[in-house]
Parts: C-alpha cells; structure tokens; sequence
C-alpha cells in the first residue's frame, strides 16, 4: 500500500473536477397526482388573478414565511426565518406533521439556523441555506425508509497498477477514491452505529464554501467573504444545483460529489452525496446576463436560469445555455428594448422570481405590493394581487394610495385597487397554475389563480 499527501489530494481535486460526479445512484421520480397534471397554459379567455381563500396565516403556525418551494409530490415547503423552520404543507392547507424534524433547525453547535430559501430535488433532498456560504439538507426518502447501515471504510485498487489504498468515511482521501473512476472499492467495512446513521437522517450540512477542496476548486474563493441569498435545483436527474451569491455577485453552480453509501431501510443501497464547487456560471456586471446583488433565482426544464437582483441596472435577468457551447457557456435571453421584462424601472425592489412548466415567468414586485407575470417570451401578460374594478366618477376619492386609475369612461373610472399584498417576498407555481406568495410582513402566504381555470376545490374568495 502507499499513501497520498493532503495537499496531493486536494491539487488532484482541482484538476479532476470533471471526474467527481460518475455513475451517481438515483431514486425514482415521483408520479405527480392526476389532479396536479392540468395545463397551465395562458389564453386569450383570461381575465385576471383571483385571490383564493383562506390565507395561510398565523393560524397555520407561520411566522414570517420567506420563500417557499413545491416538490414533485405538490407538497409545499416553507422557509419561515423567524420560526427558525421549514413548514410543509399539502395544497390544500393541511400541515404535515412527519416533515416535523424541519422545524427549530439548529446547527451542530446548537445555534438557530434561520432558512431564508428551500428547494427539493429530484432525489428528495431538501436543501435550504441560511444566508451564510452553508446549504444544508434533509432527505425525505431515507428518513420514509430508514438508514439500516452505511459503509465506513474501503479499500481501493487503482485499476492500471494494482495499488491499494485503504479510506475511512469522512477523510478528504475516502472523497477523492470515491469520485475517482480510476479506483475500484474492493473490500468494505459495514457500520450501524446509530449516532453515525442520525446524522445523516437528521438536517446536516451539504455544502460548505470554507471547505479545503471548495477553496482549492473556487479561484475568486475569500474566506467567509460569500452569503448565499437564493438557492434552485434543476429540474431532472442531474446532479448539480445554483446559488446567488450576493457579495461576490455571481451564480455559482454546485455539483454533487459522492459522500456515503447507504443501505436502506428498504433494502436499496444507494450513494448519497455533498456538494462541491463547480464554477461561477455568471458574474458582477451591470449589462444583461450579468449579476449585481442577487436576491432570487430559478431554473426550468430547458436549463434556463431566471434570477433577480436589487442591483443595477436591469432587475430581472434570463440567462439560457449558449447554442455552440450548451451549459458550460451562460447568455443572456431578454435585451432592453425588446423585451418588456428588460424595461429600465418597470420594477421596484423585487425579491423572487418563478418559472412555471410552460415558462410563464412570475416576479415579486414588492414595492408595488404586486405580483407581475410575463410571458415565456418576456412580453408582460398580468398582475396578480391587484384588483381592477369600476366605479362612478362622482364616487372617486381622490389620494387614496391602494388606488390607481388606468383607464375611464364618460362616467366611470376604471381603477386598479391594491390591498391583498403588504410585503410579498418568495413565490411559487404549482403544476396546476396556482401562485403561492410569502408575505412575511403579515405573517401568511396568500394564494392566486387565473380565473378561466379555477378548479372546483380552489374557489377565489
């Protein structure tokens, strides 16, 4: 046998980042519920977003509900800061009680973690940060199954010479051989111990940006210098997720790296994993397809990436794969002057953005109080939480600050009314077109839906 020096190690992480995520066990995706599978699509019948009741509110436990995240199975995640938790619930308002070990988050040192943002992938891993340079994850699958055991130290045999190394679970070395597809575990040894298999049952750290290989991986990488303010996991199979990072202004891209091979409960064995460095997808700038403090970020399913900024100039950005180079290679989609998603001062203080599966963008308008849609092509389509309605000229006071007039008629006004949204932050879409909204200033999260295509279980107030 022969042994590898550390800092070895970690320069081989550097120059084999392309062999970290190899043949990457999977669980199956979910099959949506049938009433979860209408179309979502726009027409020319639409009318406008009718607010659907009840709120969500502090009777449903919230506090001060931030972001929010909707899995395959239509189960609603919630990031409330401020109860230092991630509520789930069903679509139909119910709280689900087995996803309790998300609430009071706590770190290994015992200190409050306060979710700002959530997603779940596809492999059931819900993955939440804090605003630190930290993601953190619990995966719903293992703890439905159960962890019987997981293998705590390997032997390897590098596949030209013959050479073996031996590595334990945990070790820098054990990272590099299991991502390695030049070395093959030979021998195993199996471990149960149960304080072991509670730490990864339990929400426990995935990513850290302080990590000696992410700072070896990472060349703008300064030491405690990132805060991560929005987080989106692709919408397939691949192993790879983003972050906006807000003080190095860029995108980073996370790819998942073999960490632990499981044996579950249920009897499939399984790798699960840790995130690793990849690179900045997009970095600092003013122009389109170039970040200024980020603040909310998307994916859909073509791989297009949407996010948000407070930063100049442009608020909202779609960037989409390069046609030559695909996804290694970021540009923009939307330019000013040709999109009305582009238009300088169309947004004040935006705080998320959403993309539905037929590519309907949804921005938090939040200092308008307002939600905007636009359409896939970035033309503006509607606003949700607003309310248009006509009244009698003689009947209109003027200095009202919800009421804005539009549009008259020889005797009417035609006004939009403002009202249903204090605050609104993070937002979401759901498969069957539904807007959910954080509204942390009124502790709820308050529901919307166009009104040629309400269903019969979600009927507007």
């Amino acid at each position: 046998m022969f042994s590898i020096h550390k800092s070895t190690l970690i320069r081989l992480f550097s120059l084999s980042i392309g062999l970290l995520i190899l043949c990457i066990a999977c669980i199956d995706k979910l099959v949506l519920p049938e009433d979860l599978n209408t179309s979502g699509n726009s027409s020319a019948g639409d009318t406008t977003y009718l607010f659907i009741s009840p709120i969500w509110d502090q009777t449903y436990g919230l506090i001060s509900p931030v972001e929010l995240s909707i899995s395959a199975d239509g189960h609603v995640f919630v990031a409330d800061s401020a109860a230092s938790s991630i509520f789930v619930f069903e679509q139909s308002g119910n709280r689900l009680t087995e996803f309790d070990a998300l609430t009071e988050l706590q770190d290994t040192g015992g200190v409050a973690l306060n979710p700002i943002d959530v997603d779940v992938d596809q492999k059931m891993n819900v993955l939440f940060i804090d605003g630190s340079n930290r993601i953190f994850r619990w995966n719903q699958y293992w703890n439905m199954v159960g962890i019987d055991s997981f293998i705590v130290e390997g032997e390897f045999q590098e596949n030209n010479s013959g050479n073996l190394v031996v590595a334990s679970y945990g070790s820098l070395l054990w990272l590099q051989m299991v991502n390695n597809s030049n070395w093959s575990m030979v021998d195993t040894v199996w471990s149960n111990d149960q304080t072991l298999i509670d730490s990864l049952l339990n929400p426990h750290l995935f990513y850290d940006d302080n990590f000696e290989v992410n700072q070896a991986l990472d060349p703008y990488f300064i030491t405690d210098t990132s805060q991560f303010t929005a987080i989106t996991t692709v919408v397939d199979e691949k192993n790879h997720l983003f972050v906006t990072d807000k003080v190095t202004n860029r995108i980073i891209e996370i790819n998942y790296a073999h960490n632990a091979y499981l044996h579950l409960g249920s009897g499939e064995k399984l790798w699960a994993h840790q995130g690793l460095f990849r690179r900045k997808v997009v970095g600092n700038g003013t122009g389109a397809g170039t970040v200024n403090n980020p603040i909310g970020i998307d994916i859909d399913y073509e791989d297009n990436i949407y996010y948000c900024q407070q930063g100049e100039v442009f608020s909202v950005h779609k960037i989409k794969p390069d046609p030559v180079y695909g996804t290694s290679n970021y540009i923009s989609a939307f330019q000013l002057y040709q999109h009305d998603i582009m238009d300088i001062g169309r947004f004040n203080r935006p705080l998320d953005i959403a993309v539905d599966n037929n590519q309907m963008i949804y921005v938090s308008n939040t200092g308008e109080s307002e939600i905007m849609v636009f359409n896939s092509n970035g033309s503006f389509f509607k606003k949700a939480g607003i309310e248009e309605i006509q009244i009698n000229k003689e009947d209109w006071v003027p200095g009202d600050s919800t009421s804005v007039i539009i549009d008259s008629t020889d005797t009417e006004y035609i006004i939009v009314q403002k009202g249903l949204l204090l605050d609104p932050a993070g937002i979401a879409v759901d498969d069957r077109g539904v807007i959910y909204v954080c509204d942390p200033q009124t502790s709820s999260i308050v529901r919307f839906r166009l009104s040629n295509s309400l269903d019969e279980d979600l009927q507007p107030n």
